[in-house]
């Protein structure tokens, strides 16, 4: 009760025994042998389950990859923020020793960066305890920064956590010389690169 059909010219029209492995009923008609509805149902599941996963490969292929990570981007920084104090920049000025050994927390726009050796830069910023805006020039306080690590560049909006070191004297426009807060950096978070808004 199950075989397939040969080619008439092939072997006469005879009715060739089908392998026991076979467990199709047969449906034949004009020499096509057609699988009944379970199996074909079995088939094309099968089918559609890879063309379900060839599609999902495909779409994994075109999607845009992993975003990556900032490399200024501290993952303990909120942490060292969480420990941090925010003094006005008078009180950081004028009451320096205070704060000297102490976190402080700001928001700086970078200004001058100086190579002081490997990955270590001698930093000129302008800092205040809110976001800078891109856009808008603002005349704010200075500090020094002691930094380690990836190049900041002219312009580059940050967020810094760092230790105060007391006051230093730093060059100035037109040649003078200023007092400012000394500040060693132990955590940065880049905000937006010069000139790209974030």
């Amino acid at each position: 009760g199950r075989f397939f059909v040969a080619d008439a010219g092939g072997l006469g029209g005879q009715g060739v025994p089908c392998p026991d492995s076979f467990t199709w009923d047969h449906d034949v008609h004009e020499g096509v042998v057609r699988a009944p509805p379970a199996a074909a149902a079995r088939t094309l599941g099968w089918l559609g389950l890879l063309l379900t996963l060839s599609l999902a490969v495909a779409a994994c292929a075109q999607s845009d990859p992993t975003p990556v990570t900032p490399e200024l981007l501290d993952p303990f920084f909120d942490e060292w923020k969480a420990k941090a104090s925010t003094p006005t920049f008078g009180d950081l000025f004028r009451s320096n020793d205070r704060f000297v050994g102490q976190l402080v927390y700001y928001h700086a726009r970078i200004i001058k960066t100086v190579d002081a050796g490997t990955e270590r830069y001698r930093i000129r910023a302008q800092v205040t305890d809110y976001p800078f805006h891109v856009d808008r020039k603002e005349l704010v306080p200075e500090v020094h920064l002691r930094y380690e690590g990836s190049p900041l560049l002219e312009g580059d909006l940050i967020e810094l956590v760092g230790t105060v070191v007391g006051l230093t004297t730093s060059p100035a426009e037109l040649g003078r010389q200023i007092t400012i807060p000394d500040i060693d950096v132990v955590s940065v978070n880049l905000v937006s690169r010069a000139g790209v808004q974030r």
